[in-house]
């Protein structure tokens, strides 16, 4: 449960230096409370409040970033469930799905509308965000092959990279560099196998479950990992 601004002044050291930026210290806390200021600003504060304030402060939704350098879409970070309640932080992503079941032309229309598609509604700029490459026919050397297409042809594309196999998954992942794709998807059968290429390749890692309680376990075990 998020800290209010009075609880956080109360573990705060209380100097009113402004070396934060920030006038007071009660100043300093209602804007950590409002989420417009870190708490790691403060100079003086431990370590340790540091860490407690920064878990109670945290969004119940993790802040999940994909791709890389100037081209990274953030998704989760969210406080609320419904739009009504707040807001929503983060947009919802738009994806293109290509796959190895495809013949060149199919995909290549695909990416094509990815980079065309473009148009504004009441002044915001509407537009696809990412490309999802599909391993549909279990062929290692067609799925790496495609992946590197849409990293050639599409330079802004964030990817999602969809395959059953691990192996064929952490290649992929290591083509795409520092443009981190999001990995999908684990399952209970190889979500060990998922853990390790999410750590070793600094890569989120998505979830496949046959129902809402399988995801869950799946989810537990790759935070365990």
């Amino acid at each position: 449960m998020a800290l209010t601004g009075i609880q956080i002044l109360k573990m705060l050291p209380k100097k009113n230096c402004g070396e934060c930026g920030i006038p007071t210290c009660l100043a300093f806390a209602m804007k950590v409370a409002a989420g417009q200021t870190e708490i790691g600003e403060c100079p003086y504060v431990s370590d340790e409040v540091k860490e407690q304030i920064g878990e109670a402060s945290a969004p119940p939704i993790r802040t999940v970033k994909i791709g890389g350098g100037d081209h990274v879409y953030t998704i989760g970070g969210e406080t609320c469930l419904f739009r009504h309640e707040k807001r929503f932080e983060n947009p919802t992503g738009i994806a293109v799905l290509v796959g190895t079941d495809q013949d060149g032309a199919a995909v290549d229309g695909r990416l094509e509308r990815f980079k065309s598609l473009r148009y504004e509604r009441v002044g915001v700029m509407l537009q696809a965000d990412m490309v999802a490459v599909k391993d549909a026919t279990g062929d290692a050397a067609a799925f790496n092959a495609l992946v590197k297409k849409v990293l050639e042809t599409c330079e802004d594309a964030k990817l999602i990279l969809i395959s059953d196999n691990p192996e064929t998954l952490a290649a992929a992942a290591k083509e795409c560099g520092d443009r981190k794709p999001l990995l999908f998807g684990a399952t209970g059968d190889n979500a060990e196998a998922f853990a390790k290429i999410g750590q070793d390749s600094g890569c989120p890692v998505g979830v496949k479950g046959g129902n809402l309680d399988d995801t869950v376990e799946i989810s537990e075990k790759l935070q365990e990992a």
